[in-house]
């Protein structure tokens, strides 16, 4: 797993999950983003929004582009170093940014988030760089479906108990995917410590 701040990332692994409980560990970082993803323009100092597919591909957001990359140092075919405008995703030519993408473990299905909607992301249409399910069923309202999720949603991740965090700020919240909304006792302030990173 990534995270990204600013300028920097860490890469982060799990070191022990027993039953809710999940023990982190930083591989290494913080880490140059610029440094560690030399493969993408030089003038790319920070990142909307990234995540890996289960085809090993990872997608890179920043403002109105995306990249698809093979790994660091590799971009996938078709994709220039220039990148890609979003709407070649399907998104709309409106959009300047994402907030978040993230896989959901209920039905193994991507999403991502921008402003207050949310559209579903086929990452096996269009090969290889997916497309998101077209209107009238996509975008929809975050606060329909994500019940209790303030936005924008700043990222969000599914963690290997299958636990679904949603982050807000410098918040975060557990939804409950049975009921479907935010968990009682949250939001909860995001400490980094947890997963091995300095809070500073």
């Amino acid at each position: 797993m990534y995270i990204f701040r600013g300028e920097y990332q860490w890469r982060v692994t799990w070191s022990k999950i027993v039953s809710n409980w999940i023990s982190y560990q930083l591989r290494d970082g913080p880490t140059k983003i610029a440094y560690y993803w030399n493969v993408l323009p030089h003038d790319i100092h920070y990142v909307d929004a990234a995540i890996e597919r289960p085809d090993s591909l990872i997608y890179i957001f920043k403002d109105d582009k995306f990249w698809l990359l093979v790994d660091n140092k590799r971009l996938a075919d078709k994709c220039p170093r220039s990148g890609l405008p979003l709407t070649s995703l399907g998104l709309p030519a409106s959009l300047r940014k994402i907030d978040a993408v993230f896989k959901w473990n209920v039905n193994k299905e991507f999403y991502i988030f921008a402003g207050d909607q949310y559209w579903l992301l086929n990452v096996k249409a269009f090969p290889p760089f997916g497309k998101v399910a077209p209107s009238p069923d996509y975008p929809r309202q975050i606060k329909h479906t994500w019940r209790g999720i303030p936005t924008p949603v700043t990222s969000a991740y599914t963690t290997p108990n299958g636990e679904t965090l949603f982050f807000h700020g410098p918040n975060y919240y557990a939804f409950d995917n049975i009921v479907m909304r935010a968990r009682k006792g949250y939001p909860k302030l995001a400490k980094l410590g947890i997963i091995g990173c300095q809070e500073s």
